[in-house]
């Protein structure tokens, strides 16, 4: 399993304690706003966005899986953009989560 954060060294078989400080450490503008945590056949999870406003996808086999909640964490409407270095993702209210 590979630890990948925009603009820092990957980490190898990180714990627990390494995802969580690199997730908290995520914002949706500049040089750290997704982080990457895959496997050697190619499955993933993935985050995008910064701490209050993120979308967190899995990619298992070719299928992609958007994650969303049954008690939305923000008011934005459906079609608010997501907007970080990896570019401009349309959202559902039920998509955006908060890393606390």
């Amino acid at each position: 399993m590979i630890l990948k954060c925009e603009g820092k060294k990957n980490i190898e078989s990180p714990s627990e304690k390494q995802i969580v400080k690199a997730l908290k450490s995520l914002k949706s503008f500049g040089p750290n706003s997704f982080a990457i945590l895959s496997l050697p056949s190619g499955d993933f999870v993935q985050v995008a966005g910064g701490r209050m406003t993120c979308l967190l996808e899995k990619k298992v086999g070719s299928t992609i899986y958007r994650a969303y909640q049954s008690n939305p964490s923000t008011p934005f409407p459906d079609g608010t953009i997501l907007s970080f270095s990896g570019g401009d993702v349309a959202m559902k209210n039920d998509e955006w989560f908060n890393i606390f």
